[in-house]
């Protein structure tokens, strides 16, 4: 834990860190909460899905274009604006459904809930390549893998914070505890400026090629092989629950999903803490390769504790490889567009996630849980494929960074 001690005494650093987690942990609520709240109020999980998929669509498009006025005007003075409005239409979203608004009424709310949330998480991971970079890559590396390892922690623990207040308070409790903690944790953090990286516009000389982000072509790259574990992970996350129920134990989805955060969490706490000589793009095959390989191996499943043992593998290469990803991308675009950069990286793993549940969820209406390990298997292949493809480019353009 050396050099998570390291990273903590850095003047700020524990700080906007900690306050990240509170500001992002609503990320792992508010999507099944409003399910939850749609679920038992209405009793239409039709209507329930479709809010998500509205919500998954606003996030997606939005996130990027606010980034990019975050990396020229500032965190604060951007994205707190933003999260007050997104907390306003939430609660807004709740009174419409506690009085049973029009359909379209709750459209408009969802859509503006998700848009103006931003990504916390790409804020958090600005300020840890603002206050390393006087230091060695490998302490950025070792930032980065223990913000992956927060975003395990909060998606272990929100879903079922979120669940128990919707079923043992009210249906909306889940969705309002979200709200709250959003306003609260993004309070926290952007009232600490000295980590605030420093806004474009208030350079005075800013890189020449800091214009369209997906014209970088490393960029395209990473976003590719991203969008395709993100099916990889969304077809799995409908799978899992269709093969808990074959298994003869509903509740245990859970389980499931917890072994593969799980083997996440602690893949990604061993691998920050680790100094390597290989360079970025080495770590970053393995990584997928592992991944893709544990993933595809759940077609051969015997039953439900051969599931959870390869959902805990498959889990120890995603930590790790979001981490080399998400290295690579800071290294390869100017720091002035850093923020929408990560936020380009999160609507590529949304948008892969979002197409990857509908094929693996048709598949499985049709062929059980059986067709939708196919879906994850079929992903698995072409991740892998692409990550193979592409590994020539990464390394010239990577190459040179050794993370020692």
């Amino acid at each position: 834990m050396t050099i998570y001690k390291e990273l903590f005494r850095i003047p700020g650093a524990a700080g906007f860190s900690l306050a990240g987690i509170i500001a992002r942990f609503p990320m792992s609520m508010s999507n099944l909460a409003i399910i939850m709240m749609i679920s038992l109020m209405f009793s239409d999980y039709s209507l329930a899905g479709r809010l998500s998929a509205v919500g998954a669509v606003s996030f997606a498009l939005a996130v990027p274009q606010i980034s990019r006025y975050v990396d020229r005007y500032g965190q604060a003075r951007i994205m707190y604006p933003c999260i007050i409005m997104s907390g306003i239409a939430l609660f807004a979203l709740v009174a419409a459904v506690l009085h049973r608004q029009p359909h379209w009424v709750l459209y408009v709310l969802t859509a503006l809930t998700a848009a103006l949330s931003g990504s916390v998480g790409a804020l958090v991971r600005a300020r840890w390549v603002y206050v390393l970079k006087d230091h060695e890559p490998g302490r950025l590396q070792s930032a980065f893998a223990l913000e992956a390892t927060f975003d395990e922690v909060i998606f272990i623990i929100g879903p079922l914070i979120a669940t128990v207040l919707c079923t043992s308070i009210h249906p909306v409790a889940g969705i309002m505890a979200a709200g709250i903690i959003s306003l609260v944790g993004s309070t926290l953090f952007f009232c600490q400026r000295i980590t605030e990286p420093v806004p474009s516009k208030k350079l005075t000389e800013v890189p020449h090629n800091s214009g369209f982000l997906l014209a970088n072509a490393t960029m395209v790259v990473l976003m590719i092989v991203y969008s395709l574990m993100g099916a990889m992970f969304g077809a799995l996350d409908v799978v899992t629950v269709a093969f808990a129920e074959e298994s003869g134990w509903p509740g245990g989805t859970g389980v499931l999903l917890a072994a593969l955060a799980l083997g996440s969490l602690i893949a990604g706490v061993i691998y920050g803490s680790r100094t390597w000589v290989w360079s970025l793009p080495q770590l970053y095959i393995l990584g997928v390769t592992v991944l893709c390989v544990g993933g595809a191996c759940l077609l051969f499943a015997t039953g439900f504790w051969t599931f959870a043992v390869l959902m805990f593998i498959t889990g120890t290469a995603f930590a790790p490889t979001a981490t080399n990803i998400m290295t690579m991308v800071s290294r390869a675009v100017p720091q002035t567009n850093l923020t929408e950069a990560i936020a380009w990286m999160s609507t590529a793993i949304s948008i892969g996630s979002s197409v990857g549940a509908a094929v693996a969820g048709d598949l499985i209406s049709r062929h059980q849980s059986f067709g939708g390990l196919v879906a994850v298997a079929v992903c698995c292949a072409v991740t892998l494929v692409a990550a193979v493809i592409t590994l020539p480019f990464l390394s010239k353009t990577q190459a040179n960074i050794i993370l020692k």
